[in-house]
């Protein structure tokens, strides 16, 4: 089976996101750079990994890898500088991956580790997309809440160029905190 028929399989992608969660888990993102319908983000500060999320017209994938990207695929790729979505992310934890029951969404969780509003409570994953369940393919039930103030990138493995779309967890899909123009 090709490669690229692995960011098509349902199976594969929870097995990704899954591996996200268990190894990911807690790190802080120390660097996030975005370009024209792509994402890379630095975690962690020793052992780094990087994962990458690509939705560009007939490139919709995603993956980790211990280095960056090279400058010169960076710059082929395209760089936004002073992308609204890197201050953001930047400085927040990593707290969890999933996927969507029976779609192709990856979800990734982060918290901003100085919190915006005073609050203990947790608020289930609402669907942001229409899917068939409303909470996210995770291992625990405490992984299908997110806190009020988590951030939560959404990466569309289908369809023309995919998409990639931050949400925060307060509004929920009303609540863009940047549209996918923002990546493109």
């Amino acid at each position: 089976m090709p490669w690229e028929q692995l960011w098509r399989r349902h199976d594969a992608l929870t097995a990704l996101t899954t591996r996200w969660r268990r190894i990911l888990a807690g790190r802080s993102v120390k660097q996030v750079i975005t370009g024209p319908g792509w994402l890379g983000l630095a975690l962690g500060d020793r052992d780094r990994k990087f994962l990458f999320l690509m939705a560009r017209t007939g490139t919709t994938l995603l993956w980790e890898g211990t280095e960056p990207l090279p400058r010169a695929v960076q710059t082929s790729l395209g760089v936004h500088k002073n992308s609204p979505i890197t201050s953001l992310i930047h400085h927040c934890k990593f707290m969890n991956a999933g996927m969507f029951p029976k779609d192709r969404i990856v979800a990734l969780i982060f918290r901003p580790t100085t919190p915006v509003i005073p609050s203990t409570a947790a608020t289930p994953v609402t669907s942001a997309t229409p899917t068939d369940s409303a909470t996210l393919t995770t291992a625990t039930d405490s992984a299908n809440s997110v806190g009020p103030q988590d951030l939560i990138l959404l990466h569309q493995l289908f369809g023309p160029r995919g998409n990639l779309v931050l949400l925060d967890a307060i509004k929920g899909s009303s609540g863009l905190c940047t549209a996918p123009s923002i990546l493109y």
